[in-house]
């Protein structure tokens, strides 16, 4: 993936503002990658935040910082990692997987965000786990070789394919061990890399179009050119102007 410009990065980050949430890491990962936002939502999970890390390393640098709550006692906890030791290899899987269970038998696929797009409606957690579990069920079938409705296999066996789902795609399960200075607890935190990425990103557009509208209304240049300068040359002017 080659490096994105400013003004192609600011473009992406216009197009995803206009989408839900749940789209946007599609409508940027697309608009940089060149590809149909379709083949984009298509991609497992794990693809996507890997694609996802990937682009913020290019864009924002080796070192993943990021603050977050003691569960405890509320402290402020910091925490550090080099970005490469988030990206996690995935088994050779195959596109199909299987699991069985008191006579019954299921295969099915890894969630994508077409799957996640669709059940953002859901406000109850488990529901929308349980819709997210039947959508990507491929086929199922009792002791006896009868097709089994999705919604009503034992919940063993549900819970065993998620077990499957989450070894077969470890990329999209990242967490952090961190320990509270404060208190001295210990626990495990979920790091969403898209949610982490799309932060940065909006923080770093805003700054940018504060800059362009700087020295726009100093210079009379119009955005285009403004974006065009290298980041050390737009920074120099700005200093310029910033006695």
């Amino acid at each position: 993936m080659d490096v994105p410009s400013a003004a192609e990065l600011l473009h992406a980050w216009e197009r995803a503002q206009a989408r839900p949430a749940v789209q946007r890491p599609i409508e940027i990962l697309a608009a940089l990658q060149g590809a149909p936002p379709e083949k984009m939502q298509s991609l497992p999970l794990g693809e996507r935040d890997a694609r996802v890390l990937t682009l913020f390393q290019e864009i924002f640098g080796s070192q993943i910082e990021g603050l977050a709550e003691c569960p405890h006692c509320q402290a402020p906890v910091e925490f550090s990692a080099p970005a490469s030791s988030l990206r996690l290899d995935a088994p050779d899987r195959g596109d199909l997987l299987k699991v069985e269970n008191a006579g019954f038998t299921v295969s099915f696929r890894l969630p994508n965000s077409a799957d996640l797009a669709a059940i953002a409606i859901e406000s109850d957690p488990g529901t929308a786990r349980a819709k997210l579990f039947q959508r990507c069920v491929l086929d199922a079938f009792d002791e006896d070789g009868r097709p089994a409705p999705a919604g009503e296999l034992p919940a063993e066996l549900i819970g065993l394919a998620a077990e499957k789902m989450g070894a077969a795609d470890p990329q999209s399960d990242i967490v952090f061990v961190l320990r509270c200075p404060s208190c001295d607890a210990s626990w495990e935190a979920p790091f969403d890399i898209v949610s982490f990425f799309l932060s940065h990103l909006h923080a770093w557009a805003k700054r940018l179009l504060l800059e362009v509208h700087e020295i726009a209304s100093s210079y009379g240049w119009r955005e285009a050119e403004i974006l065009a300068l290298s980041t050390v040359r737009r920074r120099a002017y700005l200093d310029l102007l910033r006695p």
